[in-house]
């Protein structure tokens, strides 16, 4: 599961917005009860998201081209 915001987004916002997701994943009891209502709880900052989105994209491409999947 992950965050996205609009690239529009004003950068203080984008900032508080990043900074308040990460001490709520951080937080000790929100992450015992996302990992018990069956969340894998591990934060990656934007940075690592966004390389973490392209790589998954990579991947579905590569699966997508291979087995031949067209849209109809």
């Amino acid at each position: 599961m992950g965050l996205f915001a609009h690239p529009k987004t004003p950068k203080p916002a984008y900032d508080r917005l990043v900074s308040a997701v990460s001490a709520t994943v951080k937080d000790p009891e929100i992450s015992k009860k996302l990992s018990g209502a069956g969340f894998s709880v591990a934060y990656k900052n934007p940075f690592e998201f966004s390389k973490l989105m392209n790589e998954q994209w990579d991947i579905f491409a590569r699966v997508i081209k291979e087995a031949n999947i067209k849209v109809d």
